[in-house]
């Protein structure tokens, strides 16, 4: 096995394939290309496949039929000579190269054979994350919020907030359970975080004092109750501050407003800038903002506002999240052309456009002796950030093997290992993506510490609903479900699965398209992206 960074193959610049039997069975691959290039991504073995037209189809239909039915579909395009070289091409790469094998073929990894105790081990040192819930309050109503009214589920936004007591217990258990981590984060969470700004405050100073210099902070904010002395106090604690900005004023408001329906971007620009004038140096390089789009956007606006806008730095950070589809047409944010191709389509050309016109930089980066390398970067932020980069990451970084190393179902982590989220009240989550209040998900408490037997169960039950379809599918080596993805929304688990295999198999496959025209024209902009991601 090995890192994949020698991407794209020509394999059929080999030479004519010898006879052999291969397996007729249907195959894991995902295929895609336009007239001038085709491509198989082999799920079997982590390859991209750079194949002719025959090859792509004889793929496509392998194992689907019998073969003589098979062939007899093909001759309506191509030769029996053309049609028996493809056929024993692909055999030669099964049995020769370990590829493009077959479902029954294919191993999946099974669940981890922890014993309790090895489980009790790893969460009673290597936590990594706390996330503490001050309040589940919040001074906004914002449409695709999904703790909003629109949902049936959600939780809406009572007047509970965390007490100083729990506060604390939960960062000396995030103390006591991390000594094996140089490094630990606390971030905070709503509601909005800030309407408890004075026990935040708190929790910064006493964080400080027990973990030291390896505790790292960070909080989202809708932004509209931010003021000078609160960014003196978070300068002072090294925070990265996340602020919420859905573009410009009119489609900021259109979404995000006071619990009264007032706009609110001209109270979260005001902030903003009185924030940097207090503290002007930490401003530049840690207050970032983020955006959420629903799936008809002005797109060139968008990008327009982000590429000009003094609300944050050139040092700084840009992230954008897609509503749901689903999620939009509960909140009723719909507006305009309803296809999300339209935002698959500028996004694609876009990313493209960028990384073939500059060396892609960090954030950080100074650009002092390069005025326009500077203005290219700017304009190129909101595209990126857009972008499934995660996806790119994910094929960039993939392992390249033989079926016989076996696969994961998922990459689930350890409940509570990577991040572990602290309810107002006290108890523990995986995170804040899952139903926090659910009893399912509950892995424990700050009185009585995890609930390890808890733990294990839910890793047991997310691996049960993978056994059966994960080794058949294409994308289980670059997949990245994980309970969060299956815990909320309406159906069983294994309907909730379904859904969430199908968002993960698409992005992948618009990911996938992407990655072979970056790897062709623009292979720096790849591994600069990996990069940037490790830095994080």
């Amino acid at each position: 096995m090995h890192a994949g960074h020698a991407r794209v193959s020509a394999r059929e610049d080999r030479p004519r394939a010898p006879a052999v039997v291969g397996v007729w069975s249907p195959l894991p691959v995902y295929r895609f290309g336009g007239p001038d290039q085709r491509h198989v991504f082999d799920g079997s073995s982590g390859e991209i496949l750079r194949v002719s037209e025959l090859i792509h189809d004889v793929v496509g239909a392998w194992g689907q039929r019998c073969a003589r039915e098979t062939r007899s579909r093909l001759a309506r395009r191509y030769s029996p000579t053309e049609i028996h070289d493809a056929f024993r091409w692909v055999s030669w790469m099964q049995v020769a190269n370990n590829m493009l094998l077959p479902f029954t073929e294919c191993e999946t990894a099974d669940f981890p054979p922890w014993e309790a105790e090895v489980l009790e081990g790893k969460l009673d040192c290597e936590c990594r994350q706390l996330v503490l819930e001050l309040t589940q309050a919040c001074n906004l109503r914002c449409s695709s919020c999904t703790f909003g009214r629109a949902y049936a589920a959600a939780r809406g936004y009572p007047a509970i907030s965390m007490s100083p007591q729990i506060a604390e217990s939960a960062i000396d258990f995030l103390a006591d359970h991390s000594a094996s981590q140089n490094r630990v984060d606390i971030s905070f969470y709503g509601g909005e975080p800030l309407l408890e700004w004075p026990l935040l405050a708190e929790c910064l100073l006493y964080a400080r004092g027990r973990l030291g210099e390896r505790v790292h902070f960070s909080v989202s904010t809708n932004g509209t109750l931010l003021r000078p002395e609160m960014g003196r106090v978070l300068a002072q604690a090294g925070v990265q501050l996340w602020v919420s900005v859905d573009g410009p004023e009119d489609i900021h408001d259109r979404y995000r407003r006071t619990s009264s329906a007032e706009p609110t971007f001209a109270i979260v620009a005001q902030g903003l800038r009185a924030l940097r004038r207090a503290v002007p140096t930490w401003y530049s390089k840690n207050v970032h903002l983020q955006c959420v789009t629903g799936p008809a956007q002005e797109w060139e606006r968008l990008e327009a506002f982000f590429a000009s806008t003094d609300l944050y730095d050139k040092g700084a950070l840009l992230s954008v999240t897609p509503v749901r589809r689903k999620d939009c047409v509960v909140a009723g944010l719909l507006l305009g052309d309803q296809s999300s191709s339209r935002r698959k389509d500028w996004v694609h050309d876009r990313v493209l456009s960028h990384a073939r016109a500059l060396p892609f930089c960090p954030p950080a980066q100074e650009f002092e002796e390069d005025e326009a390398e500077a203005s290219r970067w700017q304009h190129g932020r909101f595209a990126l950030a857009a972008a499934d980069l995660g996806a790119l990451v994910a094929i960039h970084r993939r392992s390249v093997a033989s079926p016989d190393s076996p696969g994961p179902p998922s990459r689930c982590c350890i409940p509570g290992l990577s991040r572990l989220y602290v309810s107002a009240t006290g108890e523990f989550y995986p995170c804040e993506r899952v139903r926090v209040g659910s009893a399912v998900m509950c892995i424990g408490d700050v009185w009585r510490g995890f609930d390890a037997a808890r733990v294990a169960g839910l890793m047991r039950e997310f691996h049960d609903l993978n056994a059966d379809e994960c080794p058949r599918c294409w994308a289980r080596r670059l997949c990245n479900l994980c309970l969060a993805h299956v815990s909320c929304g309406p159906g069983s688990g294994s309907d909730r699965k379904a859904a969430a295999c199908d968002g993960v198999r698409r992005s992948l496959a618009a990911g996938l398209e992407m990655y072979v025209t970056l790897w062709a024209d623009a292979p720096a902009f790849l591994d600069r992206l990996c990069t940037m991601t490790s830095e994080c």
